[in-house]
């Protein structure tokens, strides 16, 4: 009889899996951690940080498949296209208000 590594509940030799709380028996069974800078929330964050400097993230992604990947991609360079010119517009703006407010006030 073997032991749960996490219920402590005895079963049988031949179980891969505990019955009572279903914790695979064997080591190589159990589901291996996700690094820090796989998970999702990381590379959201990491999108919104540093941009399409992620992206070697999204390909070394373990869990991703082929087309995860190359849709995840194609999202973030489209957002980036569109944050570039929203800034690049929006700048702009900043400087023609910028020359109206000099014009009206006289240059100082």
């Amino acid at each position: 009889m073997k032991q749960c590594l996490f219920c402590h509940q005895d079963m049988a030799d031949d179980v891969n899996f505990c019955p009572m709380c279903g914790t695979p028996t064997d080591p190589l069974l159990q589901p291996k951690k996700v690094r820090w800078f796989h998970k999702t929330t990381s590379i959201v964050i990491g999108f919104f940080v540093v941009g399409p400097f992620v992206l070697p993230a999204v390909w070394s992604h373990p869990a991703y498949s082929k087309n995860t990947k190359i849709v995840v991609s194609i999202i973030i360079i489209v957002l980036t296209v569109f944050m570039t010119m929203a800034f690049i517009r929006a700048m702009k703006e900043s400087g023609t208000l910028y020359d109206q407010i000099m014009k009206q006030t006289g240059g100082m």
